[in-house]
């Protein structure tokens, strides 16, 4: 995650699948992230965004134990010996009806922002501790459906882009017919690109 100092979680930092991204992470000396205590991160706390794109929040993990709050995003950290299971208040914060009301409470400007004392102010409804786990569960398993279809998603635009480069490069050649893929071209002129040795041909159905 690049060289020493200590990582500072920004609002860029956290992803849609409620993750924090070290890649990129701004970074502060030791000394000076001695002095900036209150605003250190322990495993489990939340991060949410305060400012732009609420309802952006992630929850940290080991590997981000001892990182900094920047000044775009809130600190939560459930105390402890409580019912509420942090992973069920991320959820809670995640929801399109939370992201209404705090928008509705934000100050009036043009880009929506999240105070404290707002945050402080939210409804939770807390089932039973055991309700809490099984409902994690259940959009846990969800949350790893989502993950992969998001992944076939961008391989998918990623093998795209780079076809797309190389067909308008010329470096493909594209005909009709049935789809195949040979390393010389057919006989006769094909309908995009000039026919050149040892050039690979896509053949697309059509």
């Amino acid at each position: 995650m690049g060289g020493p100092g200590v990582g500072v979680v920004a609002a860029g930092q956290i992803g849609q699948d409620h993750g924090i991204r070290g890649f990129g992470a701004r970074k502060v000396p030791p000394h000076v992230a001695a002095g900036l205590e209150r605003f250190r991160l322990e495993e489990g706390d939340l991060v949410c965004v305060r400012c732009g794109e609420l309802g952006r929040v992630a929850q940290v993990g080991a590997e981000h134990e001892g990182w900094l709050t920047g000044t775009s995003c809130l600190r939560i950290r459930v105390k402890e010996r409580t019912a509420l299971r942090p992973r069920h208040l991320l959820q809670v914060l995640a929801r399109r009806e939370t992201v209404r009301w705090l928008v509705a409470r934000s100050p009036r400007s043009v880009i929506a922002s999240l105070r404290t004392r707002t945050l402080l102010d939210l409804p939770v409804v807390l089932p039973p501790t055991a309700e809490q786990e099984a409902i994690l569960a259940v959009l846990a398993s969800l949350d790893a459906e989502e993950a992969v279809h998001r992944r076939v998603a961008e391989e998918t635009a990623r093998l795209r882009s780079g076809l797309a480069e190389r067909l308008l490069d010329g470096e493909f050649t594209v005909t009709t017919g049935d789809l195949r893929a040979s390393g010389r071209l057919p006989a006769g002129p094909p309908v995009f690109g000039g026919a050149g040795e040892g050039r690979w041909t896509v053949i697309l159905g059509g």
